[in-house]
């Protein structure tokens, strides 16, 4: 009797067990307490039919039935933006017409001048001084080049390309007469009596008109616009 008596719980286990087999949990207390390695309604934290809603939705956000694909992502939810995202630089930039362009025509022509005042003051150094002749026609060019590149730097576009080859030109011939009124009046303070356009005419001869002529030229060069721009 004794033996039976103690087999009979042993028999009542395994018939407990037994059904956790095939796939239901197998309850071992009174308690009602899992068998280790299965997960029941009762040993959840939140309630069996939800843990968002109350009201009765899925236990889950997402099917967790089907393994994900590869490559495949979680579905996402965010807030629809107001505008792209990209519309905030283009709002922040600026068109290009509304950018104020830098140096204007005033500006172009006060450079000009004061590198044209500085050529005639160095072709009276070098004719005076130093009684050179042909090198003043390098000088006229150095004058024509250097007035342009000055006036287009100042002016900045704020001419138009013709009155910017016209304005170099007037310029550049403006400093050469003003270097060979330099070299007459150095030549008066020498002690020389002849009229301007005699001691000139004595002095260099030809050379002076070359001057003029090879002074604009570079000149008209220097500020004519590029090839393929507009005029």
């Amino acid at each position: 009797m004794a033996t039976s008596s103690a087999r009979a719980p042993s028999l009542a286990c395994a018939a407990r067990i037994r059904p956790a087999a095939s796939g239901n949990p197998a309850v071992r207390s009174r308690g009602a307490v899992p068998r280790l390695g299965w997960l029941t309604g009762r040993s959840l934290a939140w309630p069996a039919w939800g843990r968002h809603d109350l009201a009765g939705e899925a236990a889950y956000d997402g099917a967790v039935d089907r393994p994900p694909e590869p490559g495949e992502r979680p579905p996402t939810r965010r807030p629809a933006l107001a505008q792209p995202p990209g519309d905030r630089y283009r709002s922040n930039a600026v068109p290009e017409e509304s950018v104020p362009r830098a140096g204007s025509a005033s500006r172009g022509i006060a450079m000009a001048t004061i590198v044209g005042i500085g050529g005639a003051a160095l072709m009276t150094f070098v004719a005076g001084a130093f009684a050179v002749s042909v090198g003043l026609l390098v000088i006229a060019a150095l004058i024509g080049r250097f007035v342009a590149l000055a006036l287009r730097a100042g002016a900045g576009g704020g001419l138009p390309a013709g009155q910017t080859v016209s304005a170099a030109v007037g310029v550049t011939l403006a400093a050469v007469a003003l270097g060979q009124l330099g070299i007459w009046l150095y030549a008066r303070s020498e002690g020389g009596a002849l009229a301007i356009l005699g001691y000139l005419a004595e002095t260099f001869g030809v050379l002076v008109p070359l001057q003029f002529v090879v002074a604009a030229a570079v000149a008209w060069w220097t500020a004519r616009p590029a090839s393929g721009a507009s005029a």
